[in-house]
């Protein structure tokens, strides 16, 4: 059997990164050899394991609580891990020598072509791989621009890959817009491309019987009625509401929640009664659990709205953003239609990937 490596944020502290990387190698496993690619970029290194400064000494002296709680967090991610098949560890120095190891790789999905995160690192773009061994699936810019790059190496970079496949419908037309000869088109990010029976059953999810129901809150950006919101429908409703990675929030109604690991994420978000979020993966997972949700755009000038907008409007649930605090909510989704939308585009992303790697 081929052997076929994913090279994404694997070992970002992040939820979505986690599981959107354990889906896509799901996947690619039922016809391949799949493996992610245990390659350590230096930037996203230095973000998530960089060495104590002592700054943050003394904080975990003075927070020692709070410190506990995030050891805990981080050591539940490095867990989670055992559920990937890795690679040989990989750097900079030596990532060519994967070549030797695997037959394909595929790039993907995540903000692997956001230079902000990744530090220019082009070997996201697979410039270490034969040619004929470059792949990519759901690959998203971010807050990025493809123009943000060296345009001269980009542009070979990307003649060089043998699909361009994107996350978001903006980033198909920002390439399109860079280079009209190069072929893009968008697919599904790897979460929807497993099932809600298949999410509960790898991973074990379960319904739990919480003391009183609640409101699961993620915020990944700026946000600016959105907690505000929660806590007018908690009131009204007699609900609480669980902040996840609330590190910061204190409030008397709200229970933060900084232990979770990226399958305790799931289990919350499964069992809550509404999911108020900001978050990309947040709102996707909504919709595969089929779970009541309320979602927030960020106000900045440079956001990363695009990924959020396009799933709104590919499934038509505009009328779901908060825009304030005093509308009403009412909880009235189209579950039929959104699910008939989840298969139909779930089974054409599966196509579309599978038919772009019969070349391997």
């Amino acid at each position: 059997m081929k052997k076929i490596a994913i090279l994404t944020f694997h070992r970002a502290l992040n939820y979505g990164a986690n599981l959107q990387a354990f889906a896509l190698q799901e996947i690619v496993g039922t016809k391949f050899e799949a493996y992610i690619l245990d390659y350590r970029c230096p930037a996203i290194e230095n973000f998530y394991f960089k060495k104590k400064s002592l700054k943050d000494i003394i904080k975990s002296i003075v927070f020692p609580r709070l410190t506990k709680q995030l050891r805990i967090h981080k050591h539940k991610f490095i867990e989670f891990r055992n559920m990937y098949r890795l690679s040989n560890v990989y750097t900079p120095s030596n990532i060519e020598n994967a070549n030797l190891e695997m037959d394909g790789f595929i790039a993907g999905s995540d903000q692997i072509w956001n230079p902000r995160i990744t530090d220019f690192d082009y070997n996201y773009f697979l410039q270490f791989a034969e040619k004929r061994k470059r792949y990519t699936y759901a690959v998203s810019l971010g807050k990025a621009k493809i123009t943000d790059w060296d345009k001269n190496k980009i542009d070979i970079l990307l003649n060089d890959l043998n699909n361009i496949s994107l996350r978001e419908k903006t980033s198909v037309e920002m390439i399109k817009s860079f280079n009209s000869e190069l072929c893009a088109y968008a697919v599904l990010d790897p979460v929807f491309l497993l099932t809600k029976n298949q999410w509960i059953e790898k991973l074990n999810l379960n319904h739990t019987k919480a003391q009183k129901k609640y409101i699961f809150v993620y915020i990944v950006a700026p946000h600016t009625y959105a907690i505000e919101k929660a806590k007018a429908i908690a009131k009204q409703n007699s609900l609480e509401i669980c902040y996840i990675d609330a590190l910061r929030y204190k409030n008397s109604m709200i229970t933060n929640i900084n232990n979770a690991g990226p399958i305790e994420f799931l289990n919350y978000l499964f069992n809550a009664e509404l999911i108020i979020t900001t978050s990309f993966h947040a709102l996707a997972f909504s919709l595969i659990f089929n779970k009541p949700f309320l979602y927030e755009l960020s106000k900045e000038k440079i956001n990363a709205n695009s990924r959020l907008l396009d799933l709104t409007d590919i499934f038509g649930i505009e009328n779901y953003q908060i825009t304030n605090v005093t509308s009403e909510y009412t909880n009235k989704y189209d579950w039929r239609e959104i699910n008939l939308k989840i298969d139909d585009m779930r089974a054409k992303s599966i196509s579309l990937l599978f038919d772009s790697l019969k070349r391997v």
